[in-house]
């Protein structure tokens, strides 16, 4: 009988916050989560819906003071319970979203985006002006961005597609992979991950390529305009078309040229491979038990 009771104390009613704010252009929505989803949408309103499922004991907070519009959660007892957002917003407003172990989820915005989370997988559809997106276990994809790219991740992957604007991305484990990318800057580093770039070389842009043990891939346009550095240590450098050379090979050491040479491309492996081919001609191999969780 007592231990019945005592279960009965433990057992919370799932919850559902449902409400919708009006806003001003220039609004930023700030959201915290400790954990759960939190899915961002956009609408044609100048309002913000929230709708959220939590426990009995987790309440949603919503406040507003100057240009900036914060949701969090918090509870009677005790730490915040788990809560899944789903949000809709006006396509312009900025978003920054925090969270500890939550998966996040932004689809159709035309805004600057920040997100941080522990441990969970980011995805953002859209975006302009400067994405900041950092998860510490936890993939990240970008598509459809039109800016500034600055993405980092621990354990896992990061994906860019179809994608407009300066990037920055590093990861320690992960590959990184850009995929029908225009950009006259990349920065690109990762330990023990492959890189996959199969994008534009602008001229006069500025391009860099570093993994200590994983395999560099890059996709070279016919009509590209670039100079190639390529140093390894003990890897293997592998054209699969016709380049000029504009030196003797060195054992660690090769630099070849593309049309006038206009971009500059720096590539550093310790113990990979460097491969470059034409679009579409490389790719990523990803581990069985990722794809099986994909």
């Amino acid at each position: 009988m007592l231990l019945s009771l005592l279960l009965g104390a433990l057992v919370v009613a799932p919850q559902q916050t449902d409400t919708t704010i009006n806003v001003t252009t220039g609004t930023r929505l700030e959201v915290s989560n400790p954990g759960g989803e939190i899915n961002v949408r956009v609408w044609e309103r100048n309002a913000v819906q929230v709708k959220a499922r939590h426990s009995s004991r987790t309440f949603v907070t919503i406040k507003s003071h100057g240009s900036v519009l914060e949701v969090s959660s918090d509870a009677q007892r005790g730490p915040a319970n788990i809560v899944d957002y789903d949000l809709m917003v006006p396509s312009w407003m900025p978003i920054s979203l925090d969270g500890m172990y939550s998966d996040m989820n932004i689809d159709g915005t035309k805004a600057e985006v920040k997100v941080e989370t522990l441990n969970g997988n980011i995805v953002v559809k859209g975006g302009t002006g400067t994405l900041k997106l950092s998860s510490v276990q936890g993939s990240i994809v970008v598509e459809g961005a039109r800016g500034r790219l600055e993405l980092n991740s621990v354990s896992e992957g990061i994906r860019v597609t179809d994608a407009e604007g300066d990037i920055t991305a590093e990861t320690i484990s992960g590959a990184l992979e850009f995929v029908r990318v225009r950009s006259k800057s990349v920065e690109a580093g990762t330990l023990s991950g492959e890189i996959l770039y199969d994008g534009t070389f602008q001229d006069g842009g500025l391009y860099s390529f570093v993994s200590h043990s994983g395999d560099i891939m890059l996709g070279v346009p016919e009509a590209s305009s670039a100079s190639f550095n390529i140093a390894t240590l003990d890897g293997v450098v592998e054209n699969l078309f016709p380049v000029q050379a504009l030196e003797h090979p060195t054992r660690r050491r090769t630099t070849f040229r593309v049309g006038a040479g206009s971009a500059r491309v720096d590539i550093e492996s310790f113990n990979g491979n460097v491969r470059v081919g034409r679009p579409g001609q490389l790719t990523v191999e990803h581990d069985e038990d990722d794809d099986d969780n994909n």
